[in-house]
């Protein structure tokens, strides 16, 4: 659809070759990518993300690699990286994309305070969908809009908060 824009993420498993055969077979298209996460190769007008070398770089100079400021954007994982080096990181770069791996609504509640905390960008908050049961809910949080309204979502995880205590109260 005009004016949308793509995220493309082959969690590193692209071949220089097959990359470059995908970008080929986009042709125009290719305008309309976001950004691609972990390319193996960068290409002038295709915005890049890292993800994973966040990770790899963990214990590299307080997480950061100089690579990291020339990338389109920096995909954070709190789950995986800690909240405070997604903090530090989200500081050190103007486009940081909070986004989950596969947390339950609790989880992902978090992740929608953390994106309205950050820069406006749409964080990537989808892996919801994968669940096949959530008790907190989080779908219900997901406006028509695809927007989570983060005031409600506090809401919702001080509630679940105090009925999973008044659980654990009762059953002593």
């Amino acid at each position: 659809a005009a004016g949308k824009r793509v995220r493309v993420d082959a969690n590193r498993a692209w071949t220089t070759d097959k990359y470059a055969e995908f970008l080929e077979g986009l042709g125009d298209a290719v305008a309309s990518l976001d950004f691609v996460e972990e390319p193996p190769f960068a290409k002038a007008g295709v915005p890049r993300a890292y993800d994973e070398a966040l990770w790899d770089a963990r214990d590299e100079h307080g997480g950061w690699r100089d690579e990291f400021g020339a990338a389109d954007a920096l995909v954070l994982k709190p789950a995986l990286l800690g909240l405070e080096r997604c903090l530090n990181l989200a500081a050190r770069h103007p486009r940081p994309v909070a986004s989950s791996c596969f947390e339950t609504g609790v989880g992902l509640a978090h992740l929608a305070l953390l994106g309205a905390a950050l820069p406006a960008d749409a964080q990537g908050l989808g892996t919801y969908a994968w669940l096949a049961e959530d008790p907190f809910g989080f779908a219900e949080l997901v406006g028509a809009d695809g927007l989570v309204d983060a005031a409600t979502a506090e809401r919702r995880l001080r509630a679940f908060a105090e009925k999973v205590l008044d659980r654990a109260a009762a059953a002593r």
